[in-house]
C-alpha cells in the first residue's frame, strides 16, 4: 500500500476540500526541509506545532520563516502544543502575522503548566488569545483516556471570549505507525467514540471540528519510525470556492467544516441535508432547522471495500447519541445512500466510515482505518 502523493483538492458543490496536518514537530532546525518536503507534495497546508515549554520552541519563528521561504505558495501556520490547563495537550494555531510568534511565546510564558512561573488558568489563557486582532483557534489533542474530561471541555467552552477560540478535537490518535497510536480503537477512543467527547459538544448545539494529524517527530525517526506529514492521518477542511487564504482555513475549522481521515482511501462526494421546498442544503458544520421533512444525502467514493458506514447522532433532544443507521458493508467504488430527517428534528448527525482493509502503509502497524465527518447540527 503506497501513500497518495498528488495534491488535488476535491470539490463538493460549494466546498473545496483541502488536506492539512496541524500537529507535528521538528526540534532540529537542520531537519526542517526533510520535515516539510513530502508534506508539501501530499498536503495543501500545514502547521508546525512544537512543544511550548521547550527551548527550541522559542526559535520556531526562524523555522517558520525558513519554511515559508522554501515553499512560498504553501500555507504554513505558526502553531504550538500547549501543556494546557485542566487537561494534557492542546494545539493553538495563530493567524499568520508579524506578531504570531510574540503572541505564542507570551501565552507559553504566562499559561503553560510546564513553564516555571506560569499560571495555567483556562479563563486567563482564552482571554489573552481572544484579545489578539485575528484570534487563533484551539483544539484538544489526542484525547486518550484520562487526558480530557467533559467537565474541563465544558469549562473551555463556557469562557466568554469575543470570537470562539475552542474549535476542534482530534478524533483519533497520531503516531499512526506506532503501537501507542494504533491500539486505541474507534469504538472506545474518547475523541470519536459514540457518545464521547465530540458528541458531548454536539449535544450542546455547538459546532466542533473533528481532526486527524500525524503527530510526526522528524527528529525521532532513528528511534521509532512514524508516518511523515500527509502519508496517513490528515484533516480535510472545506473552504468555499476554489481559491483560499490562511484565514479561510481557520474560519472553516472554526465553523466545524472538517473531516478526520486515516489514509487516502475515501473521498466524500456529499453529506448534506435538504428539502424540496428549500434550495439551500445544510453542509457539514451547518445547522439544519425546518418544520418539514428533509433528506440526508450520503455519497462516497472509495478505493477499498467498506466494512461499515455509520450515521451517528440523535434526532431528538430527549434521547442519547447512538448509531442511528448502519448501512452495512459496501463494495469499493461509489456508495449513495439517503436517510429521512423528520420535521422538527433536534440533535446532530455525523458520519463514520470504516475500511474493510486493515492495511496501512509499510512499515506501519495493521489496524482498522476510519473516516469521520464533523456534524451537521439539527434544530
Amino acid at each position: 500500500m503506497t501513500p497518495e502523493t498528488n495534491r488535488s483538492p476535491a470539490t463538493t458543490g460549494a466546498l473545496t476540500w483541502l488536506r492539512g496536518d496541524m500537529h507535528n514537530h521538528c526540534e532540529r532546525p537542520e531537519l526542517l526541509e526533510e520535515h516539510l518536503a513530502g508534506g508539501v507534495e501530499r498536503l495543501d497546508f500545514a502547521a508546525l506545532t512544537n512543544h511550548a515549554q521547550k527551548p527550541i520552541f522559542f526559535e520556531q519563528h526562524e523555522m517558520i520563516a525558513r519554511g515559508r521561504e522554501l515553499y512560498p505558495d504553501f500555507p504554513l501556520f505558526f502553531g504550538m502544543e500547549w501543556n494546557a490547563a485542566g487537561g494534557r495537550h492542546a494545539n493553538i494555531l495563530f493567524s499568520p502575522s508579524t506578531d504570531e510568534s510574540a503572541h505564542a511565546y507570551a501565552l507559553s510564558r504566562a499559561y503553560d503548566r510546564h513553564v516555571e512561573g506560569s499560571n495555567p488558568d483556562i479563563a486567563g489563557a482564552l482571554r489573552q488569545l481572544g484579545e489578539i486582532d485575528h484570534p487563533p483557534i484551539l483544539f484538544f489533542n489526542h484525547p486518550q483516556p484520562g487526558d480530557w474530561s467533559t467537565e474541563v471541555v465544558d469549562e473551555y467552552l463556557s469562557c466568554p471570549v469575543p470570537v470562539p477560540i475552542v474549535a476542534g478535537l482530534e478524533a483519533v490518535h497520531g503516531h499512526q505507525a506506532q503501537p501507542r497510536g494504533v491500539r486505541l480503537d474507534h469504538d472506545h477512543y474518547p475523541g470519536c467514540a459514540v457518545g464521547g467527547l465530540a458528541d458531548h459538544v454536539y449535544e450542546k448545539g455547538i459546532p466542533l471540528a473533528l481532526l486527524a494529524h500525524s503527530d510526526f517527530h522528524v527528529h525521532k525517526q532513528a528511534k521509532a519510525y512514524d508516518y511523515p506529514l500527509g502519508v496517513f492521518s490528515h484533516t480535510r477542511v472545506g473552504v468555499s470556492g476554489s481559491s483560499f487564504e490562511a484565514e479561510d482555513i481557520l474560519a472553516a475549522i472554526r465553523a466545524g467544516r472538517t473531516c478526520a481521515c486515516q489514509g487516502h482511501w475515501l473521498d466524500l462526494a456529499d453529506f448534506s441535508i435538504s428539502a424540496p421546498e428549500d434550495g439551500v442544503p445544510a453542509l457539514i458544520g451547518d445547522r439544519w432547522s425546518s418544520p418539514v421533512a428533509a433528506d440526508l444525502t450520503i455519497s462516497l467514493s472509495a478505493s477499498e471495500a467498506l466494512q461499515s458506514v455509520d450515521l451517528i447522532g440523535r434526532l431528538s433532544s430527549d434521547v442519547t447519541t447512538s448509531i442511528i443507521k448502519r448501512f452495512g458493508p459496501q463494495p469499493a467504488g461509489v456508495t449513495n445512500q439517503t436517510f429521512a430527517i423528520p420535521p422538527g428534528a433536534r440533535g446532530h448527525v455525523r458520519l463514520r466510515v470504516i475500511s474493510e482493509s486493515h492495511e496501512r502503509p509499510a512499515p506501519g502497524q495493521t489496524a482498522p482505518k476510519a473516516f469521520f465527518t464533523s456534524a451537521i447540527l439539527l434544530g
